[in-house]
């Protein structure tokens, strides 16, 4: 094996180069094939699913917490605009996000639900501030 290995060898390094130029050009475009068709794809529609967990679990704790939430919406005061956060309701969501990941920790909970909600956190903070200032708003029009 080791001396057809060797004649190999020697017969690719002792080829023209009009022969081997074009031969590593389609080696190459060969090899971006395979690694484009390699399922790291699959990974990403598994992380998409992950993170609309994340997204959910996110969803839940808002809803356990509305009533609190709203009595810091109240306490802000009600004198925001429609698009605007009340003054101090920034602080109160921050602190809301630090308890839920406290309490994630606290739980016994999947190790990769754990890492994708705290991913989530840090990325889509803005979401998180306007998932919980809809939710708070909605709460306190139906009370």
């Amino acid at each position: 094996m080791l001396e057809q290995i060797s004649y190999l060898q020697s017969e690719i390094l002792g080829a023209p180069p009009e022969v081997v130029v074009p031969i590593g050009i389609l080696l190459f475009l060969i090899l971006v094939r395979l690694v484009l068709a390699l399922p790291d794809s699959a990974r990403a529609v598994a992380d998409h699913g992950l993170e609309a967990e994340a997204r959910r679990w996110f969803g839940d704790r808002i809803d356990e917490h509305v009533n609190l939430l709203a009595e810091a919406y109240g306490e802000a005061g009600m004198r925001a605009e429609q698009d605007d956060l009340p003054p101090g309701f920034a602080l109160t969501i921050e602190s809301f996000i630090a308890d839920v990941l406290r309490e994630l920790d606290s739980k016994d909970c999947d190790v990769d639900l754990r890492a994708v909600v705290r991913e989530f956190a840090v990325l889509h903070r803005a979401e998180i501030y306007e998932d919980v200032t809809i939710r708070t708003r909605k709460y306190l029009a139906a009370a």
